[in-house]
């Protein structure tokens, strides 16, 4: 009976009609609202009314069919936009924009700037009701508001693409995708196992390495001085030790290259295994000897900080 009845109701009663047969999941009217939302669109009246109500029912029931609505809405701007202010003055919070992707909200909101629908501009005779016009505005906001809620890349790859067609709120946009940010990294982070916790604790038990390295015409008497100090510090000292090596000799390229390739062999043995980042102290031609071992011939270790 409602079914035969449905397109004789007044506007209001038709909304209300739709809205329980679609909750019932009934086939008959979901096809009969979207062929009542698909041009050729009535142009006014009660007609008209019911055709923007089947669009706004059709969407809070089944938020997919936004991909259906969406390119009729750019193609009709005018019905667009009544279905988008009934949806924002009856579902402000709760609107199928909820449903949709991230990129599918940007796109909408760009679509409404476009317009200069973004914009509330309340209108003295109302007296402060909020009308549609007034609604679409504030829902514009609470749609950016939905992305950065989101915590998801995609909510943060939608809002970079409201900066850059957005210039003009670059500055509000660009904090909402750094509380995005944030929220992303909340929620996509994982308690460590136990068996990580395990090995973190292993690791801050274990001593930190500290390597020393002499310079020319010495043996380093220095390094045996630090060394008591730095083992009653807890740290693993490594005193490398290259012999003595004259000035005349940094003047010979090749005796400096068999050097720089005793220093990365010494270096390899003393980080194996390691899981911590060591401590280099280096004095002269010992510093030379670490900057370029490290620098040609290591680019994949974990080079270090450096006392020279």
């Amino acid at each position: 009976m409602l079914r035969a009845r449905i397109t004789g109701f007044k506007p209001d009663s038709f909304k209300d009609v739709v809205a329980v047969l679609l909750e019932k999941a009934d086939l008959h009217t979901k096809e009969l609202a979207r062929k009542m939302a698909t041009p050729p669109l009535p142009a006014e009246g009660d007609d008209r009314r019911r055709s923007v109500l089947a669009a706004v029912e059709l969407l809070a029931h089944d938020p997919q069919e936004w991909k259906t609505l969406w390119p009729i809405f750019q193609k009709d701007c005018p019905f667009g936009v009544e279905v988008l202010e009934f949806t924002a003055y009856e579902h402000e919070y709760t609107s199928f924009a909820m449903g949709i992707s991230a990129s599918e909200v940007a796109d909408l909101c760009i679509w409404l700037a476009s317009m200069g629908l973004e914009k509330e501009q309340p209108d003295p005779q109302n007296h402060g009701l909020v009308t549609p016009s007034v609604a679409l505005a504030r829902w514009w906001n609470i749609l950016v508001n939905s992305l950065t809620n989101r915590g998801t890349v995609d909510a943060c790859v939608a809002l970079e693409g409201l900066i850059a067609a957005l210039p003009q709120y670059q500055e509000g946009l660009r904090g909402s995708l750094t509380r995005a940010q944030e929220l992303m990294r909340r929620l996509s982070w994982e308690a460590p196992s136990l068996r990580d916790v395990l090995d973190l604790g292993k690791y801050d038990r274990a001593p930190r390495l500290v390597i020393s390295v002499h310079g020319i015409r010495t043996r380093g008497a220095w390094q045996k001085e630090v060394n008591s100090d730095l083992q009653k510090a807890g740290f693993r000292h490594e005193l490398l030790d290259y012999d003595h090596f004259w000035a005349f000799q940094l003047l010979i390229p090749g005796m400096r290259a068999r050097k720089v390739e005793w220093f990365r062999r010494e270096y390899e043995k003393c980080v194996a295994g390691l899981k911590t980042r060591p401590s280099i102290i280096a004095h002269s031609f010992g510093t030379y000897l670490e900057h370029t071992s490290l620098r040609v011939h290591c680019s994949n270790i974990r080079t270090s900080p450096l006392i020279a």
